[in-house]
Parts: structure tokens; sequence; C-alpha cells
């Protein structure tokens, strides 16, 4: 029922707004509201009831987290939180929280809501008693804001915080492994809208900003008219929903990425640069050729085409690396620079031709110069003229010796 103020305005409650009922505990009241979503609806031809047959081993390598490899979706909670701010710290509250799960063939959103701050207590106890049923937790970018955020709001409550028992699988960092060279990223980002996008093909048919989020919550303190918290329950949904067909799209990439043409090359280089990460260099070396045999925009192909030269050298096999290096040399900018230092190092320490090293330290010395920024490490001015020193030294010595030789 709406309520009609002085001024003729009509301010509806959130039960008037969206669907739900009041529960009450031990430590008071809060509003749930619940969305269920059969099993077999889609997004981005992902079928929600497929993803339970996510493998834990891919996950697991996918989110570089060993606690991963059992994971079992169907004892997983999915979790968003809408919030009065997007800084954290104890000042910022979490008014909404979304916790999805499978059940019965559907996937169920229930969402905690409190109406005020007084509500808190009753709703976070809430939450810490729904993810006593789970084992494994995900999120995106939960670990840099939505799990520290809770474990405060769960302490101030005086509740003990049940994160810590969960497993944890943040898809943002996963997904900028995997797709952050891909072009879409450089486009519109790796927010979870921009992923939508990309990947699910799946546009959301209205949604608020995140941004206005906290301004709607407060707008409704101040008011206590919920109309256009619907939009900011329907936000959160959509997230979650998406977050379920995500981890549905890691699995597939990740299990199916030696298949040719099936995986975007990119996120087969993304998925190379993971095991190389985790020191499993036979499949990133795998990984970043099927990606180089494919069309990669040429920075990219470039950056991986290093890497792998890199692999081959930990491998000693200096003819691959050593064409590779060949070939960015004639190329411009830091990976240029990069490889004419690398053949430098192959020349003067493995074959002794101290002229083409030097020949290769000055190359780097000049392309270095032509990039904008300062570079460190083997490409500082000082590294590079180190090297350069000391190759004339040998230069030198190595004439000398010859000089004597024919004398004798």
């Amino acid at each position: 029922m709406a309520s009609i103020l002085s001024n003729g305005s009509s301010v509806r409650p959130i039960e008037a707004v969206v669907p739900g009922r009041f529960v009450r505990n031990r430590h008071g009241v809060f509003y749930c509201a619940q969305v269920d979503t059969p099993n077999h609806e889609r997004r981005g031809g992902i079928r929600f009831g497929d993803v339970l047959q996510a493998r834990g081993d891919l996950i697991a390598i996918a989110g570089r987290d060993a606690e991963l490899t059992g994971l079992d979706v169907r004892n997983t909670v999915f979790v968003d939180t809408e919030t009065t701010g997007l800084a954290g710290g104890t000042g910022t509250y979490a008014f909404l929280v979304g916790l999805g799960f499978f059940r019965d063939g559907h996937f169920v959103v229930r969402q905690y809501f409190m109406r005020d701050q007084s509500e808190e207590k009753a709703m976070m106890f809430a939450v810490s008693e729904a993810l006593r049923r789970f084992d494994w937790a995900v999120t995106f970018n939960g670990r840099s804001f939505d799990f520290p955020l809770l474990t405060t709001r769960f302490i101030l409550s005086r509740i003990r915080p049940r994160l810590d028992q969960l497993a944890h699988f943040d898809l943002l960092h996963t997904c900028r492994r995997i797709w952050s060279r891909a072009p879409f990223a450089a486009r519109i980002g790796l927010r979870l809208g921009s992923l939508e996008s990309a990947l699910l093909a799946h546009r959301r048919p209205t949604d608020v900003p995140s941004w206005q989020v906290p301004e709607i919550y407060f707008d409704y303190l101040r008011s206590g008219d919920a109309k256009e918290l619907r939009a900011v329950f329907a936000h959160n949904v959509e997230d979650i929903l998406s977050m379920v067909s995500l981890v549905g799209v890691v699995d597939s990439v990740m299990g199916s990425w030696r298949n040719p043409g099936t995986v975007d090359p990119h996120a087969v280089a993304g998925i190379g640069r993971i095991h190389e990460m985790d020191g499993r260099f036979d499949i990133a070396a795998e990984a970043y050729s099927a990606a180089l045999a494919e069309s990669l925009q040429p920075e990219t192909a470039a950056r991986y085409a290093f890497a792998l030269s890199i692999i081959h050298k930990r491998h000693g096999d200096w003819t691959k690396a050593e064409s590779i290096w060949k070939d960015l040399a004639e190329g411009k900018g830091r990976l240029a620079a990069a490889a004419c230092v690398e053949l430098a190092k192959y020349l003067e320490h493995r074959l002794y031709d101290f002229g083409r090293a030097y020949f290769y330290c000055m190359s780097a010395d000049g392309l270095a110069r032509e990039v904008s920024f300062p570079m460190g490490g083997q490409l500082s001015e000082w590294a590079l003229e180190h090297r350069a020193n000391r190759l004339r030294r040998r230069m030198n010595a190595a004439h000398m010796a010859a000089s004597s030789d024919r004398a004798s």
C-alpha cells in the first residue's frame, strides 16, 4: 500500500515495489526477496543448468588457487552486494546482499535488504547463517571489495564472519588474466557489464549504473519511497546471473582451448600466461604457440612471442629462441629492445661472438631511447652502457689475442 504525503505524492514501501517478505530472527527484522530462474534458461549461449558440470580442476587453474580443485557448483554461493559507497571502510554499509545458489532445478537469488541501519544486525545474522551451508563462493571483485566489506559489517554487528571457511573464486582477476589482451578489453574494459556484452552477447533491458546505487538508497532513507529501488534489486540479480554464466565461459575456454578455432586466440594466450605464472612451462608454450598460429593483434603477438622465446631459452632450445628474437628485433619499442638484449646475451655468453653481441646491444640502446618513458632493468641506460663497455673490453681482448697468435 502506498501512503499519501501532505503534498499529494505517494510513497511506496519496499513490499509494494519488490515482491518479498519480512523475516524476523533474534536480532530483529529485515526484508527478503527472491528470484528463481529455471536451469534450462540461457544467457549468452550458456545454459544455467550446464554450469553445474563445471570442472573444479579447470576452475582452480584459472583462479590460480588449489583450494578450488574440488569445487562443486551445487555447493557454491554467488555473492554480490549493493552498498552505500564504493570506497569501503567502516562508514560503508552493505544495504543489499544477494546470494545465488542452485536448488531444485532452479538458480535462486535470495536478496537480504535492510530498510535502515537498525535492521543491519538481523540482516547480517541471516546472511551469516545462509553462508554456513556452502563450501565455495564466487564473486566479481569480491576479494578486494565485497568480502572485506562484509567482514567489517559482520564484526561491527558482533557476528562471527562466515567467509574464511569459503574457498573463493574471484571472476574479475581470472577474466583479467584470460582476456586482458582481447581487442574488446581495450575498447570497453573488463567490467562485468563489458564482459556480459563481449562474452555473453547479453544486454540488460534496463539497468542502473553502479555509481548511482548509493544515492538511490540515500533517497529512499530520506523519503521512505522505494520506487527507485526496484532497479537496484534487478541490477543485483543481473550481476549474479552473469557471474553464473561467466563461470560457464571460463570452464568452457579452459577445457577447449586446444581445439583450433574454438577459442579466441587472445584468450588462449591469456591461458598460456596463467600456466606460465604457475610454472607449467610446457603447457604455456603449447598455448602461446597455438595463439600465435592464429590472428592476433601485432602488439599482442609480439608480447606472447617474446614470452614463448623465454620458455625456449629456459628449456635450452636456443634455435627457436634466437629465431623469435631476430624477428622481434626488426620491430620497434620495448619488446624489440628486449629481444636485442637477449640476442646480445646469447651471442656473448654462448657463441662468444662479441662483435654481433655489441651490435645488438647498441641496437637495444637506440630502441630504448626512442621510447617515451624510462626503462628499467636490463633496458636501463646504466645496464646497457655497462654491457656495451664489457663487450668493448672483450672485443679488444679477443683482437689482441688474435694478433698475438698471428705474431707467433
